[in-house]
């Protein structure tokens, strides 16, 4: 009764260390696919910013890449805090 319940309890935790190494990789190419996503997102608003310094808009261009920067500053400690 013992060594069944024993064997039985190692089934579990067995299946458990695989669902646990599962979700770390999901875990872990989400992360990625996230710092791609975000990379990419911040060079689009540095290309929009760059649209607006073309039209002669340096004050607005300034906010945005003040605002650019500070998106980058936050989105670095969210990742560093994990």
């Amino acid at each position: 009764m013992l060594i069944s319940k024993l064997e039985e309890i190692g089934q579990i935790n067995e299946t458990l260390q695989e669902d646990k190494k599962r979700l770390e990789k999901q875990l872990q190419k989400a992360h990625a696919e996230l710092v791609e996503l975000q990379g990419k997102y911040d060079n689009l608003q540095l290309a929009q910013a760059n649209i607006h310094l073309s039209k002669g808009d340096t004050k607005a261009a300034k906010r945005k890449m003040t605002e650019i920067i500070k998106q980058i500053d936050d989105c670095i400690a969210a990742l560093s805090s994990e």
